[in-house]
């Protein structure tokens, strides 16, 4: 069923609240799907962790790998090395070499490892261009900020992101978004 926006807020509540639920359903176990067939997750385990049969969640990873073909082919293109009888994968942004625990991993190894670098390659910006975080978690940084140092703050930010772009030379430029608040709850 097919429907917009308009013609969902016609319906009554209940009626909404029941298409809300079926798709929320739906979207957990897609999420959870995106996520594990990444990292080469086998029917059985989805299944058990999604909560569905193993023959829907063999369905899903078919589907999730006809509509992403290019997470395998991008992961067979990257240098893999043996040695010290261990699988190293070299990062092609970062030049690092990671340590391959498995083949499946190629990816997932290849897409934490370069979020990392662009992550800590803005920070060391950041820093040079005089912000100073208390904190950060997983892609965000805590920067205790007066109200009338928000909007230095933002251009500060922004060109420690231009920096950024400028020495990786991505396909697609990186940008942040900053968020003020009093709490984590206020900007998260």
């Amino acid at each position: 069923m097919s429907m917009t926006l308009e013609q969902m807020q016609k319906l009554p509540p209940a009626e909404q609240e029941k298409i809300f639920r079926r798709l929320n359903a739906v979207r957990k176990k897609a999420k959870v799907t995106n996520y594990s067939a990444t990292y080469g997750v086998g029917k059985a385990k989805l299944a058990r962790t999604a909560g569905m049969s193993e023959t829907e969640a063999d369905a899903l990873i078919k589907a999730y790998w006809r509509r992403n073909w290019a997470v395998k082919a991008v992961a067979e293109k990257q240098e893999v090395k043996q040695l010290g009888g261990k699988m190293w994968l070299k990062n092609p942004v970062s030049g690092f070499w990671i340590n391959l625990r498995y083949e499946k991993d190629r990816f997932s190894s290849l897409n934490q490892s370069t979020g990392v670098y662009c992550f800590d390659t803005w920070l060391a910006y950041c820093w040079a261009v005089g912000i100073k975080g208390i904190g950060q978690f997983h892609d965000e940084v805590i920067v205790p900020v007066g109200d009338n140092e928000q909007g230095w703050m933002r251009e500060a930010m922004k060109e420690a992101i231009k920096l950024t772009n400028k020495k990786l030379n991505l396909n697609v430029p990186l940008d942040v978004d900053p968020k003020f608040g009093k709490t984590y709850a206020d900007v998260h």
